[in-house]
């Protein structure tokens, strides 16, 4: 995570929203505020013990701002380390909740394979 940190204080604007033909035609923007909300909602389910994917908060700010995404990561490296527990994964589906069990390391494990997903597929 320390690499992309490094990375989102350096790149520039133009090549943050960029659209890239291996992403899909989509943009470096696009997926670092994807992929940080994700890793966010894993950490800060920790302490309530609930886990849930659908209900992320979509802060465009880390869309227009790579510095602020730098930043948000610096915060989710800082708190991430945290002791395996047992969760409650929650997914909203055709209008029912649906509620799983799960564990924070298998979220973290989940959010690693979900960050590989999105990577560029020619890098």
């Amino acid at each position: 995570m320390q690499t992309q940190i490094s990375f989102l204080e350096k790149i520039c604007i133009a090549d943050y929203i960029k659209k890239i033909q291996s992403l899909g035609y989509s943009s470096i923007d696009c997926h670092t505020r994807h992929i940080a909300e994700f890793l966010q909602i894993a950490v800060d389910g920790y302490d309530l013990g609930i886990i849930n994917y659908d209900h992320r908060k979509r802060n465009l700010k880390l869309e227009n701002e790579p510095t602020f995404a730098a930043d948000i990561f610096s915060k989710i490296l800082n708190s991430i380390e945290k002791p395996n527990k047992h969760l409650e994964l929650q997914q909203d589906f055709e209008g029912e909740n649906i509620e799983i069990q799960t564990t924070y390391f298998r979220e973290l494990l989940y959010n690693i394979e979900h960050c590989i997903h999105h990577q560029p597929k020619n890098f």
